[in-house]
């Protein structure tokens, strides 16, 4: 968590380089000052409860400053000093390893990876927001029948299109942002870092649209990473709040006690956000470091912990989820066979074994919360 931290505060010291950017000197301190003021206003919406009004605007602004980047991409190519190649593209594509491989170079690779596309805060975050928008409620307590299948079939084919739609976005708006950097940024010998970090990516977008396209920028560059502020803090937050009903020290049944839990923790991430800020004021290498070791670290813990962790939960609860003919969300069926459909010399059941030794101290747990 102590790394999620210091990757978010990055994120708010980022936004508070764009207030800088836009209102110069006002506050002593710069940017610094004004991630402090960022997280306070994000304190206001989270615990006041204002976001979902405003969540809309956010949604226009981010799509706007996506469709810039996209444009700019575009316009880049009518231009005689940074327009790209084929040849550059097939060349940046192409593997090749650099000579010497440092450290430092196998952390930005790692980081690079970690922060391109859908990165660890969002599948954290992804599943507090179809809880809190409703899509287990709207499927209902599991029932016999072919209604509740239905119904859960319906809200599955939900999260494909949101997480389709989220690739798409993802991966065009990041092609298109890693070029805007090999054109403009390389070609000029600039290298966004420490409080100039803004200033210097917002001539992608001077360099290509022109010198209007500053203002624009700042406002999309604010609200991209307001809202990344926003959703880390909140989800952040309930994650934190859960992780004290798993360890026995709050009452999962108890509503009020959890809401206060993320209240609380609502203030304490935030407070983290700023001081981590305020000791680095780097974004770049600030996420750098984190974003390499929360790829290394987390990734694996979320991709096999949660498959271990939902199927140990069918086998706690003695049976599985149906929810289409010969569709079994008992992932036993699955770990229990290789590719071929047998199973491997026993492997299946060596496999649950060690993983029911452990987890004895959760179960009581996985039975307390039900199916």
């Amino acid at each position: 968590m102590l790394l999620t931290f210091v990757n978010s505060g990055a994120i708010l010291g980022g936004a508070g380089q764009t207030i800088e950017l836009a209102f110069p000197d006002v506050l002593p301190g710069g940017a610094r000052t004004w991630s402090v003021v960022i997280a306070v206003a994000t304190a206001a919406l989270l615990l006041s409860g204002t976001y979902a009004s405003l969540e809309k605007m956010f949604v226009v602004m981010v799509a706007t400053f996506t469709l810039m980047t996209i444009a700019s991409t575009v316009l880049i190519q009518f231009t005689d000093d940074y327009a790209v190649t084929w040849s550059e593209v097939v060349g940046g594509l192409s593997v090749e390893m650099p000579s010497p491989v440092t450290t430092t170079l196998i952390l930005a690779s790692l980081a690079m990876y970690a922060r391109t596309g859908v990165a660890y805060g969002e599948m954290k975050t992804y599943t507090y927001w179809c809880v809190e928008k409703g899509y287990a409620r709207n499927v209902g307590e599991n029932q016999p029948g072919e209604e509740w299948a239905r119904r859960a079939r319906g809200w599955i084919r939900v999260m494909y299109i949101d997480v389709l739609i989220t690739m798409v976005v993802y991966t065009i708006s990041t092609v298109c942002f890693y070029i805007l950097g090999a054109a403009i940024l390389y070609a000029n010998d600039l290298n966004p870092d420490g409080p100039e970090t803004l200033a210097t990516l917002g001539v992608m977008y001077t360099e290509s649209l022109g010198s209007w396209a500053m203002t624009l920028f700042v406002i999309g560059a604010f609200f991209v990473l307001f809202s990344t502020v926003v959703a880390g803090a909140a989800g952040n937050s309930r994650l934190l709040a859960d992780g004290l009903t798993v360890m026995g020290i709050a009452d999962p049944r108890d509503y009020r006690s959890r809401l206060r839990f993320i209240r609380i923790f609502i203030i304490v991430s935030l407070v983290l956000y700023s001081v981590a800020y305020w000791l680095f004021d780097n974004p770049p290498k600030m996420l750098l470091i984190t974003s390499s070791l929360i790829a290394a670290l987390m990734y694996p813990i979320i991709g096999l912990g949660g498959a271990v962790f939902a199927a140990l939960r069918c086998r706690s609860t003695h049976r599985a989820w149906q929810i289409d003919d010969g569709v079994d969300l008992d992932l036993r069926n699955y770990l229990d066979r290789d590719f071929t459909g047998r199973d491997p010399v026993g492997f299946g059941d060596q496999f649950w074994l060690d993983c029911d030794r452990a987890m004895t101290d959760f179960k009581p747990q996985l039975q307390r919360s039900g199916p």
